[in-house]
This record gives C-alpha cells, structure tokens and sequence, in this order.
C-alpha cells in the first residue's frame, strides 16, 4: 500500500538564516503570520505587545520586524520611536495596520519604516514586500 504524502521540502538556507519578529497582539493573526513564514522556510518568533516587540529586537537576533501599528504598551509608533534610541539599527521594520490613511503610512515612512502592508495582508503582497525589504538591505 502507497501512501501519498505532499513532499516535504527543504528550507533554502539563505532563508534558514533569517530570523523573523512577528509583533501582533492578535494571536489568530500571529499564528498565520508564523505558518506562512516558516512555511516559506524563514525562523520566525513572536511578541505579543509592544514592549516584548522592543525587547525582543534591541536583542539583535531578527533580521526583519513585521509590526503591527496598533498593540497594547507601546503602539508601532512608540517602538518605532525606541528603536531608533538604540545603537544602530537593529533590524528592519515592515509596519502592518489596517490604517489605510496616508497620513498614518507617511508618519511610519517618517520613522523609518522599511515596508507598509495593510490589512487584511494578501500573502502574496506580504512575500513580495519582504522579498523587497530583504533585497533593499542585502540580505
């Protein structure tokens, strides 16, 4: 008897070696974020709100930041704003809100943001940006 399985497939190791901080406070959201990531073959953790998010990056273990504008403690904005307290640039930062206005997407460019995604997030939107952001840094 033959049993039919989908072909596991390996990550490609330039993925392998990027480390993803998923900062969303929706765990539901989270976790979709976290299986489409690994599933694309990057490492990917998560922080719940936006001090964990800040800890988390000022550690310099990630090389990319999907965070969500809108979290308890500190919002993206204010980690934005931390972020840029620390020596040097940790990681780069993709800003995701459901906040469709410019003015929100011109003050995160403002910040420094790297990428903008709106929600809902198109996954094939959120590959290309990443893609995007990835290449722009020379990873």
């Amino acid at each position: 008897m033959e049993l039919l399985t989908e072909p596991v497939l390996p990550r490609r190791p330039e993925k392998a070696a990027i480390r993803i901080l998923v900062a969303d406070d929706n765990a539901v959201s989270a976790e979709l974020l976290h299986d489409h990531l690994e599933a694309q073959g990057y490492q990917v953790d998560w922080a719940w709100d936006g001090d964990h998010a800040l800890a988390m990056a000022a550690s310099g273990a990630y090389q990319v930041m999907l965070l969500d504008v809108h979290m308890p403690v500190y919002d993206g904005v204010e980690v934005m704003r931390r972020l840029h307290l620390l020596k040097g640039r940790p990681l780069r930062v993709i800003a995701v809100t459901a906040d469709r206005l410019a003015t929100r997407r011109e003050e995160l460019t403002r910040m420094g943001i790297d990428g903008y995604l709106t929600k809902p997030l198109d996954l094939d939107r959120l590959n290309q940006e990443l893609e995007r952001v990835l290449l722009k840094s020379g990873l």
